[in-house]
């Protein structure tokens, strides 16, 4: 390896329904590896046509895979990286109920719900024999190593766990016996693969899980794994269905690298560690001793180049993940393609229209807005050629992106501000802020193409008394542009009205959410959505769902909740309903002849998603 760091398994949802490698995939894993990654991970490649979290995860259960293997080796060599195939079952958590199966009969938390068959003694003899031809296939195909994936709950892991393992026989009851089907699978790819053929075991450090394996335990079978052969440990935190969150924001940066301290103390082999570790974190691990390689996920995901831009020197030049886990674990939990809210590019590396090209013909381009769909659209223009003056009537830049890092656990997306401003500055993009701006004005009318990302405002709904002085708006809460009373009644329960909630909670409010629809931030992805609702339980706020506000006064809120008319007393109501276009400026600029485009909010009040989406869109094509 030319480093240490290592792109982590990944699954994409890019194969098609029997599991085949698709140019996608290809296109996907060498832009990871042509940014300079030392070891490239594909996602899972499953040793059986069933078990598999969704139909278009990788498949490797028969010799019909080499091929397919071997156009994956070949697009991640191409790229300047060492190639390691993931593979691995899923066991309870796959997709086809009617061939559910694993260490015993637990149904999942999560997912399809499903009571699985347990596994026979003969089974699990087929699977552990399916461990070793895949890797057979992965080596025959030119893969420099394998990674067994025994983490998560998926099958091997499920064997491993007191919580899930019920077992009477052999592969049951203590920890021995338990990582005896983890052992022979072990044993099965050295045998078939060689002893020579690198082997990552990819296991749980802790499983977060009740009744499950300790963190003690798992050290212990760590040393069983490299006594048995394993070449070097993969560590996670928790399964899909823990109860104790392991990724998301409101989890420090480096808050699990302890666990990987633990482990290494105990293993004479390679040490890695995802979840939650930036480079930062990982540099330091790295000195200390803690691990051997940074491995990581969701940051190649957002920018690829990251160990490229690291050595030439400009950290500042990386799009940094904001933890939203929308387009990556949202998505793959809901069987679709991965893609990424700040990297357009992601899952189209094979569109050559998703390529930022050298424009035929430099443009003077005025883009009027400085949000995020404004900011990305300049750097894109500016990035092939044109001369660019970004037009902000704010006082200073971020748009909606201000307002959404400040809720409890999203300071991840001042990160993303940062990106964006030190992007302009650097490519020289000429800002103005404070600026109204004037259709007649010289900037204006020089341009030859015009691009409106002026964003959205707070919709103000038509309920009688909305224009009260004691009614104020999320965004004007949240920027503490207005304060509140003690009492709070939020018109609103969808992600913003929501992260509302917990920012007023913690300040000592007592708040009350109404939500009109029967699912309280529905607006929302699993991944996250279930931590915010927790940690809104725990503070006390109260959830009200399939509620009709039907008018505001000065003592609160008058209601329609299940049938019955009722009052919720409020000092002041706080709207929540959502945005809607400022499309003040529209037909005065279509009108003067010139290249015109809306991006983001413009066109419709919508996510960040289609903020940065369109505004790349655009401004590759002009």
């Amino acid at each position: 390896m030319k480093n240490r760091i290592k792109f982590a398994s990944t699954t994409t949802c890019y194969g098609t329904e029997d599991g085949r490698v698709t140019e996608a995939e290809k296109k996907w894993l060498e832009e990871r590896a042509r940014g300079d990654v030392g070891l490239v991970t594909t996602g899972i490649a499953h040793v059986t046509s069933w078990g598999r979290l969704n139909p278009r995860m990788l498949g490797g259960w028969n010799d019909s895979f080499i091929e397919d293997f071997r156009e994956l080796s070949s697009s991640i060599h191409s790229g300047g990286a060492k190639a390691c195939l993931s593979i691995g079952h899923c066991g309870r958590y796959a997709h086809q109920k009617e061939e559910l199966a694993d260490a015993s009969s637990v149904p999942t938390r999560i997912m399809t719900h499903a009571e699985p068959r347990q596994l026979t003694a003969n089974e699990i003899a087929q699977l552990a024999k399916g461990f070793g031809d895949t890797a057979r296939r992965a080596r025959e195909a030119g893969f420099d190593a394998v990674e067994v994936c025994g983490c998560a709950g998926y099958l091997l892991s499920s064997f491993l766990s007191p919580w899930t393992n019920l077992r009477k026989d052999r592969y049951g009851g203590s920890l021995e016996n338990r990582a005896r089907f983890s052992l022979e699978v072990i044993e099965a790819i050295k045998a078939v693969a060689g002893k020579d053929f690198p082997l990552i075991f990819r296991m749980c450090a802790d499983e977060l899980m009740p009744e499950g394996n300790s963190p003690e335990d798992l050290r212990n079978v760590g040393k069983m794994f490299e006594e048995a052969g394993a070449d070097a440990l993969s560590l996670t935190v928790g399964w899909h269905e823990s109860r104790i969150p392991a990724i998301s924001p409101e989890i420090s940066r480096g808050h699990w690298l302890y666990l990987a301290e633990g482990m290494k103390k105990e293993v004479r082999i390679p040490v890695m560690m995802a979840y939650r570790v930036s480079v930062t974190e990982a540099e330091q691990g790295i000195q200390e001793g803690i691990i051997d390689l940074w491995e990581a996920s969701r940051p190649f995901i957002a920018d690829p180049e990251i160990p490229k831009k690291l050595a030439e020197g400009r950290p500042e030049d990386i799009v940094p993940c904001i933890c939203c886990c929308q387009g990556c674990y949202d998505s793959v939990f809901r069987g679709l393609p991965i893609w990424c809210v700040v990297n357009p590019r992601a899952g189209k590396e094979n569109d050559p229209e998703y390529t930022i090209k050298p424009a035929v013909q430099e443009k003077n381009v005025v883009v009027i807005g400085g949000g995020p769909a404004g900011m990305e659209a300049a750097i894109v223009s500016a990035m092939r050629g044109h001369n660019v003056n970004l037009l902000e009537k704010g006082a200073q830049l971020g748009g909606n992106l201000l307002t959404a890092s400040i809720p409890p656990f999203k300071e991840e997306f001042v990160g993303l501000t940062r990106y964006f401003t030190d992007q302009l500055k650097k490519m020289g993009i000429a800002v103005k802020l404070n600026y109204e701006v004037d259709p007649m004005s010289q900037e204006v009318r020089e341009a030859d193409a015009v691009i409106l990302a002026n964003g959205a405002l707070p919709l103000i709904p038509e309920i009688p008394g909305v224009e009260r002085e004691n009614v104020v708006t999320a965004l004007d809460v949240l920027m503490e542009k207005k304060s509140v009373g003690d009492t709070v009644v939020i018109v609103g329960g969808g992600l913003v009205g929501c992260e509302t909630a917990e920012f007023l909670s913690k300040k000592g409010k007592h708040v009350t959410v109404l939500e009109m629809l029967d699912k309280m931030a529905g607006d929302m992805g699993p991944t996250l959505r279930w931590r915010l609702l927790f940690r809104l339980g725990k503070m006390g706020v109260s959830l009200e769902n399939g509620v009709q506000v039907v008018r505001i006064n000065e003592d609160g809120v008058e209601a329609v909740c299940k049938g019955q008319q009722k009052l919720f007393p409020a000092d002041n109501v706080v709207l929540a309903v959502g945005m809607e276009s400022d499309d003040g400026l529209v037909q005065e600029l279509k009108s003067r002849g010139a290249m015109f485009y809306q991006v983001g909010d413009a066109v419709k009040a919508r996510k960040l998603t289609e903020a940065i989406q369109e505004a790349y869109v655009v401004a590759t094509r002009l």
